[in-house]
């Protein structure tokens, strides 16, 4: 074998490992940014659910102050109803 086929076979060997660490860098980036939008969606998600029992928690005392103005209104009106008596 030559001195240029060994060179040759060197150089081909070395363009195999830098483009196999090249993989192994981008599957790690990968692998993190994966990590990083899990650690994101999982905030979100917990931003969401508070969001949605404080919605939760209005809505259901809205109800209830519409429930009680119901009742004064039927209060005050079996009143008066009293009062013309």
């Amino acid at each position: 074998m030559g001195s240029s086929r060994v060179a040759q076979e060197a150089k081909e060997m070395a363009e195999v490992v830098t483009q196999s660490k090249n993989v192994v860098q981008r599957k790690r980036k990968l692998e993190s940014e994966l990590k990083f939008l899990d650690a994101q969606i999982t905030a979100l998600s917990s931003e969401f659910e508070g969001q949605k029992e404080e919605l939760d928690k209005l809505t259901h005392e809205d109800a209830l102050r519409s429930k009680m103005q119901e009742a004064n209104k039927s209060e005050m009106a079996r009143i008066r109803r009293a009062d013309i008596v």
